[in-house]
């Protein structure tokens, strides 16, 4: 959808594509143009698994973003089959075989997804996120960096990263404790302990989340968050979102 289009025209990101509304692009990322100072970046690897060029392209959107002052605000969204299904593991595998055994070397592979991730959490313009699918490891990382959510009734999220061997690196680990043991800490009588064992239970296990009230109850998405009963509108839902959030300031 262009600056021009009706309201009632659904969002549709590869009609974007080839045209003046797609503003950059690599092999796995693209930032679009939606019209009414409202950025979006999509990502479209094999799975929308996240890897050095969409890390590259998240950066570009937020020079974009943080550099025009008729860009307001941000959507993270796609429409594939899922939203992520994580890091590439492939490339991570290579640079694990590149530092033979130097675990220092691996601080800037990791180090690029953290840095992109706290630039989304506290940038000075709104970022929705509209998850869909499944979204795991780094997705979920991806998710829980937005200043708001958009997701469906059917939404999978999780930190599955312990499956395959490694532990969430990304701030999920973090982030998980955040939203979910510091509202207890607050006061000092409460007993933090039955928080902190269900965070860990939740990334030791790789546990999924049923739905969209399931993945609420257990931090991935916040008590403001929005959850919907449609996904065929989601883009258009995270848009009028983030629209607001930008003019409340």
């Amino acid at each position: 959808m262009n600056a021009n289009s009706p309201l009632n025209t659904p969002i549709v990101l590869k009609d974007n594509y080839g045209t003046p509304r797609e503003l950059k692009r690599n092999d796995n990322a693209s930032l679009h143009n939606l019209g009414d100072g409202v950025l979006c970046l999509e990502f479209h690897s094999k799975g929308n698994t996240l890897d050095s060029l969409i890390y590259e392209m998240g950066e570009a959107a937020l020079d974009v973003l943080e550099g025009h002052d008729h860009y307001r605000a941000m959507v993270i969204g796609s429409q594939a089959k899922d939203f992520c299904l994580g890091a590439n593991i492939n490339q991570f595998l290579q640079a694990v075989a590149l530092a033979n055994g130097d675990v220092k070397l691996l601080e800037p592979v990791v180090g690029v997804l953290q840095e992109l991730l706290m630039r989304l959490r506290f940038s000075a313009k709104p970022i929705v996120v509209a998850p869909y699918g499944r979204v795991l490891g780094g997705g979920a990382e991806v998710v829980m960096a937005g200043a708001s959510v958009i997701a469906p009734a059917n939404l999978r999220i999780g930190l599955v990263e312990v499956g395959v061997g490694v532990i969430p690196a990304g701030g999920g680990c973090k982030e998980l404790l955040r939203r979910v043991v510091s509202p207890q800490a607050v006061n000092a009588h409460n007993d933090i302990l039955p928080a902190l064992k269900a965070v860990f239970e939740r990334i030791a296990f790789a546990q999924v989340s049923e739905n969209g009230q399931v993945a609420q109850q257990r931090g991935f998405l916040g008590s403001d968050d929005e959850i919907v009963s449609k996904a065929d509108r989601l883009m258009d839902v995270a848009k009028q979102r983030v629209i607001a959030l930008a003019e409340a300031g």
